[in-house]
């Protein structure tokens, strides 16, 4: 929420023209007009969030053929209650991401305010880039290895 609510109170102080994205020692190299980047900006964080929500939703209508899945068959064919397990494995794993997702960008906006405003950057970008590479990593992997054994009876 406050990935959302923070650039509606810092607007006004920004130049017309912004310093967007910065080398990893913090030197600007890409400039952008104010309102275009806060129309990209709030698309990213519609879509990032609104995946969230959405996707679980879509994938129980999903035929099983279309699951590329570790154990596939045990997850999606033998009971109803094994498919809604394993639709909750994949929602837990994009809501988590969605979560790093918003802290990147979070994070993306400090260092976007902190050069813009005050002229230096004092967000550390190593926490970024480590979230960059978490985020990736969590989502693809969680439900792999949560999906890899299933329970059986």
């Amino acid at each position: 929420m406050f990935v959302i609510l923070q650039p509606c109170f810092t607007y006004k102080a920004l130049p017309d023209v912004m310093a967007v994205y910065f080398d990893f020692f913090g030197k600007p190299n890409f400039w952008l007009q104010k309102t275009r980047f806060f129309i990209i900006w709030y698309a990213i964080i519609g879509i990032t969030n609104i995946a969230t929500v959405l996707v679980p939703l879509i994938i129980k209508r999903f035929p099983a053929c279309m699951f590329f899945i570790p154990e596939r068959l045990y997850w999606l064919k033998t009971s109803e209650d094994n498919k809604t397990e394993c639709v909750q494995i994949i929602s837990t794993a994009l809501k988590v991401t969605s979560l790093l997702i918003n802290l990147i960008l979070f994070l993306l906006y400090q260092c976007i305010i902190e050069y813009n405003i005050i002229s230096a950057v004092y967000t550390p970008f190593t926490i970024i880039i480590a979230l960059e590479v978490t985020a990736p990593v969590f989502a693809l992997s969680y439900p792999f290895i949560r999906l890899q054994n299933p329970k059986r009876d």
